[in-house]
């Protein structure tokens, strides 16, 4: 992996993580399930603390972060979607979002020539695989509706 891949990987993992924390927040505002609310503000959590140490990292490498793209219409569409869906539904989206970004930062990990990168990616990954066995289960306990 070059550099301009791992400038990626530091751009791409920042705008996961901010529509992390933008759709998780939504979440927990939308559902009455106590559960899938602490999964939620967790999640939220961990991404808002990702873009705060990835922010850093591109401070100290002299690399320019886009602005917080994720904003305007993608986020009221985004938010809208979220508020509509069911709780298995909402779990489904928490869910393939994290899949994603555990894609991006395994990649990361195993692939990166920036040193300080791959190591913020081999030591955020363990806790987004931890999430998503979390998130299965959760997924479990509410099982997506059967179309009748």
């Amino acid at each position: 992996m070059r550099d301009e891949e791992d400038g990626q990987f530091l751009a791409k993992a920042v705008e996961v993580s901010r529509q992390g924390v933008s759709d998780a927040e939504v979440a927990s505002q939308s559902t009455h399930s106590a559960d899938i609310q602490q999964a939620a503000r967790s999640i939220a959590d961990d991404h808002g603390r990702a873009v705060r140490q990835l922010t850093d990292l591109a401070k100290e490498k002299g690399m320019e972060l886009p602005r917080d793209a994720a904003g305007g219409d993608r986020d009221i569409a985004a938010a809208t979607r979220i508020r509509s869906e069911s709780d298995p539904d909402r779990i489904a989206g928490l869910l393939k979002a994290h899949e994603n970004a555990v894609a991006l930062f395994h990649q990361e990990a195993v692939r990166g020539m920036d040193p300080a990168l791959k190591k913020f990616a081999q030591v955020t990954l363990p806790g987004l695989q931890r999430r998503l066995v979390a998130l299965r289960s959760l997924q479990d306990m509410y099982p997506p509706e059967l179309a009748g």
